[in-house]
Order: C-alpha cells, then sequence, then structure tokens
C-alpha cells in the first residue's frame, strides 16, 4: 500500500567526540558490486555519500586485479593520507544475500588470500602511529567456514556461519586489531583454503580517556501513521554497554537495529556507557493525525442496461493503510486503481480508505435501468375459468382466459386475453381446487388437460404494436403438476415458443428440451433469448406450449408470462429550438430521446477552434422530447447534444 508522509528531522546528539582520522577500503568483485552504492539505501555502517565516513577507496577487480602494489588511499574526508595498499590475492568473487544496502554492498563482494597471499597497508602518518591504531576487517556475506587472519604475531579468526543479516559482530563478521603503531603492516589469511576480506577500516586509537563515541543513532521514518513500525539503528564505539529508552531496553554494543511499534510522538534516547562517562544521542518520531484523503472515486457509468451491465470503479487515496468497496468486492491491495463490476441490481457502492486515525468514504449509486417492457401478466384475476375438481373434469374448462392484470407498453395499441392450446381442442383453462402457494395457486395458476402423453398444450396470445421494437427476451414462469392438481410429480416435457406475424417473414421460435420439476416450486422461470429479432408495426401471434410429457398425469400450468426490450439505439433528433423565453434571458433547447438513452450536453464558443465542454451530464432518455432550458449570457455560445 503506498503511503505519503511528511518527514520532519528530529535528531539531537546529546554529547559528541570529533570523529578519529579513518581510512576505509572496500573490495568489490566487479563493477556491479561498485554501481550499487548509488542505487540501494544507506546501511548503518556503509553509506554512499560523500563526506566524513562516508568515503571509501573502492577496490575493483575488474579494474585494479587481484595482484598490485602502490595504489594510493584516500582518508574518510576525501584527503590523501599518503599511505598506499599492495594486494597479492589469488580469488574473488560475489554472492547478493538479503536485503540490498551500502553495508550488504561491501559485504557482497570480496578478496580471497592465503598464508602466502597478502594485504599491505604502507606510509601510515603520525596521525595514526602517535597514539596507535585499530584494524578492523571485514569477512564475507554467506558461507560456512573458518577464517583467520593474522598480523604481525597476532591471529584472529572469524566463524563465518550464516548469511550476513546485517549486523556486525565481532569474531562472526569482523575481527579488530588494536594497539598498532608502524607506519606499515600486512595481513595473511589461512594456512589452508582461504581467508576473505570484504572491507578495511583503519582508525586512529581513541584517548584512553575518551567518553564512548555514538557515529550514528537513526530511524528509518520520522513522521508515521500510529501503529506504524519504524526502525531505530546505531552505530557506536569504545562502549561499555548500550541501552535506548521507552522500555526498549539494553542493546548489542557496536552496531545493530530493533523495531519498535509507535502509538504517540516519541523520543528515542540512546546512551552508550563505559569507564569514563555516558554518551546520548536522540532521535523523534511523530505521528501524522491526519485521516485518509480519497481524491478520486468514480464510475465509468452510473446507468446502466441489461446487455451492457459491466462497470470499472476507479478510485485514487493517499494517507492510507487500507482500501475496501461495499458491495462484496472487498478489500484493494492498491491505493490507486480500478476494478470491474458487473450490475446485478441497482445499488450504492462506497468506498472506505482507513488508517490508523481513522476512515473516511465516499459513495456512488449506480441505476441498472431494466429493459423496457412490451407486456407482462401475472395472469392474476382469471375469475373466468373452469374450477378444476379432478380427474373426470380434466377435460372441461374455458377455451379463452381473459386477463385483468396485462401491463403494457405505450407502444403496443392492443393484446388479447389468452386462447387455450390443448390437444385436438378439447378441454381449455381451469382453476386447481384446494392449491397452496407452494404449488398451485387458485389465483394465479391455470391448468391444460391432461388426457394423453402427446399433444400440445399452452396458451396463445396476439399483440398489435405502432413503434419498432428490438426484442430481448421472452419470460415464461410454468411447470406441471400430477392429477390432483397440488403435488409436484417426476414427469418432465419440452417447453415452445414461436412468435409470428407481423414484419417477420417466418416465425422467431425457441425450446427448452425434457424439463423437469420434481422438486418445489412447481413453477420454474424460463428466458428465451430474442436478441437480435426485430419486429416493425403491425400485430403479431405468440404461442407458449408444452410437448412431448412423460407421463399422462401431468398437468400443464402457466403462471406468468413478459416480454421485454432493448432500450432503443442511442440517437439524437433535434427539435427546432422554441427560441426565447422568461423575457428574452433564457432559450430553450429539445430533442426526441429514445427511452434509457444516456445524454450529454456540451457547450463551445465556436466551431473552429476550442474544446467542447460539459454542460449537462447523464440526461436520461424517456422515450419523449426532452427540453433543456438555459441562461442567455453576454457571449456566443454553441450547444451539442451527444449520447453516451
Amino acid at each position: 500500500m503506498k503511503k505519503k508522509l511528511m518527514l520532519v528531522l528530529g535528531f539531537a546528539v546529546l554529547a559528541c567526540v570529533a570523529n578519529a582520522e579513518v581510512i576505509n577500503i572496500m573490495m568489490h568483485n566487479g563493477v556491479t558490486t561498485l554501481g550499487r552504492l548509488d542505487t540501494v539505501p544507506d546501511g548503518i555502517l556503509v553509506s554512499a555519500g560523500t563526506n566524513g565516513s562516508d568515503t571509501w577507496n573502492n577496490i575493483n577487480r575488474v579494474v585494479d586485479t587481484l595482484v598490485f602494489s602502490g595504489k594510493a588511499l584516500d582518508l574518510s574526508d576525501g584527503a590523501s593520507s599518503g599511505a598506499t595498499l599492495d594486494v597479492a590475492s589469488g580469488f574473488s568473487y560475489f554472492v547478493q544475500v538479503g536485503t540490498s544496502n551500502d553495508d550488504q554492498t561491501m559485504m557482497t563482494g570480496w578478496y580471497g588470500f592465503n598464508s602466502t597471499e597478502s594485504f599491505t597497508v604502507s606510509g601510515l602518518s603520525s596521525a595514526f602511529t602517535g597514539d596507535g591504531y585499530e584494524v578492523t576487517i571485514y569477512g564475507d556475506v554467506a558461507g560456512d567456514r573458518v577464517m583467520d587472519y593474522t598480523i604481525g604475531s597476532t591471529t584472529k579468526t572469524i566463524n563465518d556461519v550464516g548469511n550476513f543479516d546485517g549486523t556486525f559482530v565481532e569474531g562472526e563478521r569482523k575481527v579488530t586489531f588494536s594497539g598498532l603503531t608502524s607506519s606499515s603492516f600486512t595481513i595473511t589469511g589461512n594456512v589452508t583454503g582461504r581467508s576473505a576480506i570484504s572491507g578495511i577500516i583503519i582508525s586512529k586509537s581513541l584517548p584512553a580517556d575518551s567518553l564512548p563515541v555514538i557515529h550514528s543513532f537513526t530511524t528509518s521514518d520520522t513522521n508515521v501513521l500510529s501503529g506504524s513500525e519504524v526502525t531505530l539503528a546505531w552505530e557506536v564505539e569504545a562502549t561499555d554497554s548500550l541501552s535506548i529508552d521507552q522500555g526498549i531496553g539494553d542493546v548489542p554494543v557496536g552496531s545493530g537495529s530493533t523495531q519498535v511499534v509507535v502509538n504517540a510522538d516519541t523520543t528515542y534516547t540512546l546512551k552508550a556507557i563505559n569507564s569514563y562517562g555516558t554518551n546520548t544521542a536522540s532521535v523523534s518520531v511523530t505521528l501524522d493525525t491526519a485521516l485518509p484523503t480519497i481524491q478520486t472515486f468514480r464510475a465509468s457509468s452510473t446507468n446502466v442496461f441489461p446487455g451492457a451491465t459491466e462497470v470499472s470503479l476507479f478510485w485514487s487515496v493517499s494517507d492510507e493503510t487500507g482500501v475496501s468497496i461495499n458491495q462484496g468486492i472487498g478489500y484493494m491491495q492498491d491505493s490507486e486503481g480500478s476494478t470491474q463490476i458487473v450490475v446485478a441490481a441497482s445499488a450504492t457502492y462506497t468506498l472506505t480508505a482507513t488508517n490508523f486515525n481513522g476512515s473516511v468514504s465516499e459513495s456512488i449509486d449506480i441505476l441498472l435501468n431494466e429493459s423496457p417492457v412490451l407486456f407482462r401478466s401475472d395472469f392474476d384475476g382469471n375469475t373466468g375459468a373452469y374450477i378444476f375438481t379432478g380427474v373426470a373434469d380434466n377435460i372441461s374448462g374455458s377455451a379463452t382466459l381473459g386477463i385483468t392484470d396485462w401491463t403494457t407498453d405505450a407502444s403496443v395499441t392492443a393484446i388479447s386475453g389468452l386462447t387455450a392450446i390443448t390437444t385436438n381442442g378439447v378441454g381449455g383453462f381451469a382453476q386447481t381446487q384446494g392449491g397452496t402457494s407452494t404449488y398451485a395457486n387458485n389465483n394465479k395458476v391455470y391448468l391444460a388437460p391432461n388426457l394423453n402423453v402427446g399433444g400440445n398444450r399452452g396458451f396463445s396470445l396476439t399483440f398489435t404494436i405502432d413503434t419498432p421494437r428490438k426484442l430481448q427476451i421472452l419470460k415464461v414462469l410454468s411447470g406441471h403438476s400430477n392429477d390432483s392438481g397440488n403435488v409436484d410429480n417426476g414427469y418432465t416435457s419440452d417447453i415452445n415458443f414461436s412468435l409470428s406475424g407481423g414484419t417477420l417473414g417466418i416465425p422467431v421460435t425457441g425450446s427448452f428440451s425434457n424439463q423437469s420439476y420434481w422438486l418445489p416450486p412447481v413453477c420454474h422461470t424460463y428466458d428465451f433469448d430474442l436478441a437480435g429479432t426485430d419486429i416493425g408495426i403491425g400485430s403479431y401471434t405468440l404461442d407458449v406450449y408444452m410437448n412431448n410429457f412423460s407421463g399422462v398425469g401431468s398437468y400443464a400450468i402457466y403462471d406468468g408470462v413478459l416480454l421485454s426490450t432493448y432500450p432503443a439505439t442511442n440517437s439524437v433528433t433535434i427539435l427546432p429550438s422554441s427560441g426565447l423565453v422568461s423575457g428574452g434571458t433564457e432559450m430553450e433547447i429539445a430533442w426526441i430521446s429514445e427511452f434509457g438513452a444516456s445524454y450529454i450536453m456540451e457547450t463551445n464558443s465556436n466551431l473552429i477552434f476550442g474544446d467542447w465542454q460539459p454542460y449537462m451530464l447523464d440526461i436520461l432518455g424517456t422515450g419523449g422530447e426532452i427540453t433543456i432550458t438555459n441562461p442567455i449570457g453576454p457571449d456566443q455560445t454553441f450547444y451539442r447534444v451527444i449520447t453516451e
């Protein structure tokens, strides 16, 4: 998760001793390890800067080779030390292990040498030899081996186990030779195999009565959200004990780091103690108390229609620890991004950005516009149907059925009731007697006779339209029950439709085969896809029927029908302006809209150059005339209406 922070430096050294004379030497297997100093973060011991102890003498196997002499060495402040380096090495290599920083870069590449090979530093000035000096040798980054290092008559050992974890421990990653006074010294390695050197630091010995020296005490962040973790790191010298307040306690002397969780503005003080006194350094970490900020939360469309329900949500937030969107979308990994959703119903989508200070939210309403309904009925109000009372009456019933609950579009100028489709024209519609809401409902469900397995059982209706339509879905709610009309059965049948007449050259048909109604509810909804079917002005006949029944005791049930159309294709038919209104201070712009279409009105100051600017968005088509009244300003303005 991205996090933007305001950084406020809060570092205070309460006591300080001037840096000793220092010569830093770093071994590189090639230009790769040397180049990393400028591209990775600073370490605790090594940094890529150019002042103070940041300056290193870089030995590159590609440039300097394995054997060379008389290489001039600079001090840590970049000035010449007057000393030189001779190297007689037999091997060089590198291994990249762990998180990279400048400390890791030094340990990554090394020179190997044995007891007959050597590193020699000559020409050390009296600034080093006067009070004596120390030589610290750093081993390599990885492996399990024992490496000896000898200066004069003293041999020290690095027991190199596992990978370098970022902490320099005496005898594990480094060894230090103290009390040296000669203007030159030679380092030799193992008798068997080779020792490794990644770096050498030559430093003037501190006076015997010196206070501890704190070279650095830092924090990885100085301004964070509550609950954030920061890393405290240090590099100290001449210290017998080392501790940090705020409940942290004793920490390793030399160099090291520790992680702490910050829940309030806090100052951390490092205390270094030796027999001559105490030295301290402090760093401060402050809390960012701001709530998250939501820069953007928008949708690619806020009005969608069946057949085009995919919508993209876009967001951009800052200073957050978490981002989520409701409606089952869930947690977002990035502070800036997008996700695609399928709109199944009109809903409010809310983005919530959270951090340790609280949360903020922003919402978008996305409307699902159902396709226009050409006609629909739940078949409620069939009071004229015959009352079914038993098997003996199954050849009876009404040949026609009046429907009192039709819902129709304005383009439907006429629609009939239902005419029974039965085998040989025998029987008709009937209500059940004693049905239940789970099975046959005597206010809604009607049946065709069940005399035999063969034949068709269903209904026919006619409708007339005076406006062309693009059809979408024919929904039929249907089922069948057993002889008593109110109990499930395991019978199966096919359900079919046929639409004919009007401008259709040949009937449009469809079928679902081998449909079973074994479990409640008796009635199931079937969606016949009519996409691509256009009908013009005229009268049409719709037949819906079951056939191929698996048993003679199966009654066909119908409990509703719906025919829907797609929103009309988006187009704009501009009407002549009705002119000036309100005493000449306003004007009207009108056009014929298509149902469900979405329109944008834009303006421009001229028609030759310049960009069209949004004036009014998300104007939803009604299927009729839309009129927008605009104030008349002092400047010339052109208007245009486009569809989304």
